[in-house]
């Protein structure tokens, strides 16, 4: 019994040890990771180069993969005028041996020449301990859509909106108004979407906040069809027929 109970006692040692270690590597890293955000702001890159691994890659959001090289050579500062930030939470770590996988949400804002920037985004880094201490190997960056803000817009100006639009011989979309709200359907779905208004013309739906909804005129004011494009850039157009 003493056997099983200081076999029992060992097996905890160990597992609140690796704990603690695990623990101190995470927070080894989150230090260094703030340590590169801050200098990076400030416009200097050495810290930069000290920690990025000689093959280190990075994927951005939209699938291009830089290695370390352009990325230390395209490292272009912001005027201190921009009031920048670069901020880390909701971490999740995973380690195996001398290797840490960090996952954070980054929110990055800036004002460049009047013009303010508010990004969010989920990155990944890969982190490997070696002799001369930590190094990132890799880094991939996935964008997390920012809503508009939803404009105050007079309902019944929707009504000119609700009607029938094709944007091809079988896509037909249904447009209603429901109470204040302007919704959309299209003609194989059960429940109408609504679309949130940017302003008076211009909509977008909560799933893809990225993405426009925009209604056209003709000369004399008559609505005459829509616009639509999504976040990725593709872009369709319907006639209203109804």
């Amino acid at each position: 019994m003493k056997k099983i109970l200081a076999g029992f006692c060992l097996l905890i040692g160990l597992t609140v040890a690796a704990a603690a270690q695990a623990n101190a590597d995470e927070q080894a890293v989150i230090k260094i990771e703030n340590e590169m955000t801050a200098s990076g702001l400030k416009g200097d890159k050495s810290v930069m180069e000290k920690y990025l691994a000689p093959g280190y890659f990075e994927t951005g959001p939209d699938g291009t993969m830089t290695k370390r090289e352009k990325v230390l050579s395209d490292f272009n500062p912001l005027p201190a005028s921009s009031n920048a930030s670069l901020t880390y939470s909701d971490y999740m770590f995973e380690q195996a041996g001398d290797v840490v996988i960090l996952n954070a949400k980054g929110t990055f804002k800036a004002n460049v020449n009047g013009t303010p920037i508010n990004e969010v985004f989920r990155v990944t880094h890969v982190w490997k301990k070696d002799s001369g201490g930590w190094h990132l190997l890799a880094e991939q960056a996935t964008d997390i859509p920012v809503a508009p803000p939803v404009a105050k817009v007079d309902p019944t100006v929707y009504d000119a909106y609700v009607g029938e639009y094709d944007f091809s011989s079988d896509i037909r979309v249904f447009l209603t108004r429901d109470g204040n709200r302007l919704m959309f359907r299209g003609v194989n779905e059960k429940e109408a979407t609504e679309l949130l208004p940017v302003d008076d013309h211009t909509f977008f739906l909560k799933a893809d906040p990225r993405g426009r909804v925009v209604f056209e005129r003709d000369a004399q004011g008559k609505v005459i069809g829509i616009t639509s494009s999504s976040g990725d850039g593709q872009q369709w157009t319907a006639k209203k027929v109804k």
